[in-house]
């Protein structure tokens, strides 16, 4: 198990609760869109919530091993 998998385990934030809940949303809308654009526009948002939630556990994990 990698540090950040560790660290998302770890999670009690509510903010990061949150962004896992609104991924999962995201994911489910994807898979049952039918149109393209929405397809592709839900993956973008999909992606970008991705990357915030991944930089806030990179965060999380480089203030617990300070």
């Amino acid at each position: 198990m990698s540090i950040l998998e560790r660290a998302e385990a770890a999670a009690t934030d509510p903010w990061l609760i949150a962004m896992r809940r609104e991924l999962a949303e995201l994911t489910a809308a994807h898979e049952q869109a039918e149109d393209g654009v929405r397809k592709d526009a839900i993956y973008r948002g999909l992606i970008m919530t991705r990357c915030k939630y991944e930089d806030a556990l990179r965060e999380l994990v480089k203030g617990s091993l300070v």
